[in-house]
């Protein structure tokens, strides 16, 4: 066997995700004609759970390629994707991983093989190549299915994998295929690993408007790596400003309630337009239902809703934004509308608008009646605002009880409930 070096480099001018200016390289010089080890560099990690490991970890901590032969075709393809690697011409070094795979195959080395196509996929993922990613992957996948289950290189090579699939998802919009690829990858991470998994997963709950589900991801990380996540953060969503914990104004839940507002972050609200006027003394609530079917059962169909009403009432109506300051979804979901520093769009005049808080229900309910999820948050939302403005039960209406001019908002059911929490508020801390 022959002998082994190991030494340190340092490169100052390495990029954020690299491993390069800690990373541990490995040299031989060879008496008995045996590359004891080459060490897999750790690729770019804007995308990749591997790269995200330089910026986390603090020792090498990924899968060395495993033996090969001092003939092997292998190593001096590992040296030339390195290269390119440094120079940032990530095609090039995903193309010499590749035929790293393809000699491996040949030398009947299944796990350099595996190994080498891991880093491809990465190497194409980081270059914007998604095809040949995915490719990559691929293929990847179907040789680690073949090692046995205990294999570290099947092990860690997995995790890669599907952290890298659910990446090109995510970039692709397929957020449901993004989460099934991640909760894989999370079934053997470890570590800074896992954290980073947790945090993927949170920016594609952020990015569906399910702030539950981003809430449970960001309690599952054990360490936060600022700067790394922040890259994330622009990769996937284009800002590496944080969602808010809380809506403006309001704790979470809301006081005395089991309740939370899920702000405006959340769906991706455009800016209030310049023409809002302030609210002034909040000292009235009505309620309103938006009077078309909705039947859609995710947050991210609701997100998608409150988009499409805010287009509507400021490209169609003239309006500064939304017309209502809170929204309820079928499942309880409480939404954030125009933020109550500003009048809404509800009542019928700017007058009856001043100082009145507008409450809409998602759906038509002239003729069916709400769930119960809906009508419970509905009650606990009024009361929390009747609490904190100090209003009396008289201030509380309905659209077609407040309104000048006629109108069937927001039907007979909604108007029913309205009429019994009036009469028995007790009921909405049901």
């Amino acid at each position: 066997m022959g002998s082994v070096t190991r030494r340190r480099v340092s490169d100052p001018q390495a990029p954020w995700w690299s491993t390069a200016s800690w990373r541990t390289k490995w040299g031989a010089r060879s008496s008995g004609g045996r590359l004891s080890r080459l060490v897999r560099r750790r690729l770019p990690g804007m995308l990749t759970v591997a790269g995200l490991f330089a910026t986390t970890g603090s020792c090498v901590t990924s899968v060395p390629v495993p033996p090969v032969g001092a003939e092997s075709g292998v190593p001096p393809l590992w040296t030339q994707a390195e290269r390119y690697l440094h120079q940032k011409r990530y095609r090039l070094a995903g193309d010499r991983y590749r035929d790293a795979a393809r000699v491996a195959s040949l030398e009947g080395n299944r796990r350099t093989k595996a190994e080498s196509l891991v880093a491809a996929g990465e190497s194409y993922l980081t270059g914007g190549e998604r095809t040949l990613s995915w490719l990559a992957f691929s293929d990847a996948k179907q040789t680690l299915s073949r090692l046995t289950p205990s294999d570290s290189v099947r092990v860690s090579g997995t995790i890669r994998v599907n952290s890298g699939l659910g990446d090109l998802d995510f970039l692709a919009g397929r957020l449901g295929n993004a989460v099934t690829h991640y909760r894989e990858a999370l079934a053997s991470a470890r570590g800074a690993t896992r954290d980073s998994l947790h945090y993927r997963l949170s920016l594609v709950a952020e990015k569906q408007g399910d702030a539950d589900a981003m809430s449970a991801n960001r309690r599952q990380i054990l360490r936060d790596d600022v700067v790394a996540f922040r890259r994330l953060r622009q990769t996937f969503l284009g800002s590496t400003q944080e969602a808010p914990k809380a809506t403006p104004g309001w704790a979470v839940p809301l006081p005395g309630t089991p309740l939370a507002v899920r702000p405006r972050s959340t769906w991706a609200a455009e800016a209030s337009r310049s023409n809002v006027t302030p609210m002034g003394r909040i000292h009235r609530i009505t309620v309103h239902h938006t009077g078309d079917e909705f039947v859609a059962v995710s947050a991210a169909d609701t997100a998608s809703t409150l988009k499409r009403i805010q287009k509507h009432h400021i490209r169609n109506n003239g309006w500064a934004d939304i017309g209502y300051h809170f929204l309820i979804d079928p499942q309880g979901r409480v939404w954030e509308g125009r933020s109550l520093a500003h009048q809404g769009a509800h009542a019928g005049s700017p007058d009856l608008n001043r100082g009145n808080v507008g409450i809409a229900l998602l759906g038509n309910y002239k003729a069916r009646h709400p769930g119960v999820s809906q009508t419970n948050a509905l009650h606990q939302l009024m009361d929390a605002l009747r609490r904190r403005y100090s209003m009396p039960l008289s201030q509380v209406f309905t659209h077609r009880e407040i309104r000048p001019t006629p109108t069937d908002c927001p039907g007979p059911i909604i108007q029913g409930l309205v009429n019994d929490y009036r009469r028995a508020p007790a009921l909405a801390s049901r």
